[in-house]
């Protein structure tokens, strides 16, 4: 009885193997076609770095830059034959950034060469004394190479549902004009903690977004694809995840708030009627900041940070200060916050390309990721082509992004600061040059 049931067991396997094999060859098939497509989208663009320069007294409060960050939101022609049939995600990507290059500060913004007359008409809208300057890519000017540097960096995930927002400037009271000194703006602690490395280290923060079109991606089981697949009598939902409306990811943390009131008794559940509850002060509050944050503008962030310097100069203290530089967003219970983790998890995948065993080849790609500003992919999800972490991209609001980026006033009293009054180069004076690698990505 025992060998019928293991010799039946082995005939099924035997014919079970040979469309196994199959489905996961035309997955991986599938996955390098759209790569292509996608890349040719992406190598596609022409990309730029402008340079923004601030005047010496900047008064405008983070509501100038959430304006600017409305008027670059742009949707993108996403409904072409490639995106519907290749399940592509071709949104405009952009990137805002903070370097410190020796512990002199300059902002830098990485956008589509098409978005610079765009660019520079809101800038200078708003912060009428500032110059956009564009210059060669300052990722592209350092010879970085891991036999004579050292590097570290992270990623950054939100520490609660990307619907409950982070302590808003509007919240801190920044869009109400204040004397200087008496303004609490979060990115001084940011600015501060990367003006302080030695002049022979680099400490560089980029924002990479991506318009939010309302969905927000879920990853399926092999299980929960098949029965999509077989509901949706379409068999290319096998190698696809779902993507579900974002008014549905708000309402489930609404439901979770409401779940609290909710009584034990099956019978009371069945009449339980959310409209009769009296919400804490605490959860009233959240309810309404959770939907007042979903109504407005919304981008998918990927952030990062890295530090490297030359062997001899790396110090070992800054990853640390590197890591807590942006826990003056949260401000406890109720609000979100940001929380770094270490760039990317070992992939023991050995049957994806790319995959990285060690935390030394991880390490190896800090670098590159950044200059390439990876964090989108064809899928839409974290890493770019099959290089992933186990971090997801987020959602802001524009009014939380511009609370997390903009340009600080007069209360930042960092010494290395690059303010306009110092000379306009084409690229900042103190960047050490070198020859580009080979080996960047776009």
């Amino acid at each position: 009885m025992e060998l019928t049931l293991l010799a039946d067991a082995f005939y099924f396997l035997l014919l079970v193997a040979p469309f196994a094999f199959a489905y996961w060859i035309i997955g991986l098939l599938w996955d390098y076609i759209r790569e292509y497509y996608w890349l040719q989208w992406y190598f596609g663009n022409n990309y730029i770095t402008l340079e923004i320069k601030l005047p010496k007294e900047q008064l405008k409060t983070p509501l100038a830059m959430e304006l600017v960050f409305n008027a670059l939101w742009e949707p993108g022609d996403s409904n072409g034959w490639k995106e519907t049939w290749l399940n592509l995600n071709t949104l405009p990507i952009t990137s805002f950034e903070v370097a410190s290059i020796g512990g002199s500060i300059h902002f830098f913004f990485w956008v589509p060469d098409k978005f610079k007359p765009r660019v520079e008409s809101h800038i200078y809208a708003q912060f009428p004394q500032a110059e956009v300057i564009e210059i060669p890519d300052y990722t592209r000017m350092i010879d970085f190479n891991m036999d004579t540097h050292k590097i570290m960096g992270f990623d950054y995930s939100l520490t609660s549902d990307d619907p409950i927002p982070i302590r808003t400037y509007k919240m801190l009271g920044l869009d109400k004009t204040a004397k200087e000194e008496e303004k609490i703006d979060p990115i001084t602690q940011t600015i501060e903690v990367m003006a302080s490395i030695g002049p022979n280290e680099n400490m560089w923060w980029q924002v990479v977004t991506r318009p939010h079109k309302t969905k927000y991606k879920k990853s399926l089981t092999t299980k929960e694809r098949i029965k999509k697949a077989w509901n949706d009598t379409n068999p290319l939902q096998l190698f696809y995840d779902e993507y579900k409306n974002w008014d549905l990811k708000v309402a489930e943390v609404v439901d979770k708030i409401y779940e609290k009131y909710e009584p034990k008794d099956e019978e009371a559940k069945k009449k339980f009627n959310r409209s009769s509850v009296i919400l804490t002060p605490q959860d009233n509050d959240l309810v309404k900041m959770v939907t007042e944050n979903a109504s407005r503008i919304g981008y998918e962030v990927g952030m990062r940070t890295i530090y490297f310097a030359r062997k001899e100069h790396f110090d070992g203290r800054q990853p640390a200060n590197m890591g807590s530089m942006f826990k003056a967003y949260g401000g406890g219970t109720p609000y979100n916050n940001f929380k770094p983790a270490f760039v990317a998890a070992a992939n023991d995948k050995w049957w994806e390309p790319g995959h990285a065993k060690s935390v030394d080849e991880i390490k190896k790609l800090m670098y590159p990721d950044y200059a390439g500003r990876r964090y989108f992919n064809m899928h839409g999800t974290v890493g770019h082509g099959f290089y992933k972490n186990q971090y997801k991209q987020f959602v802001l609001s524009t009014e939380e992004l511009a609370t997390l980026y903009h340009f600080p006033g007069s209360v930042s009293q960092t010494p290395t600061f690059e303010r306009i009054g110092s000379a306009t180069a084409e690229a900042p004076a103190n960047l050490p040059i070198g020859a580009a690698p080979g080996n960047l990505p776009m």
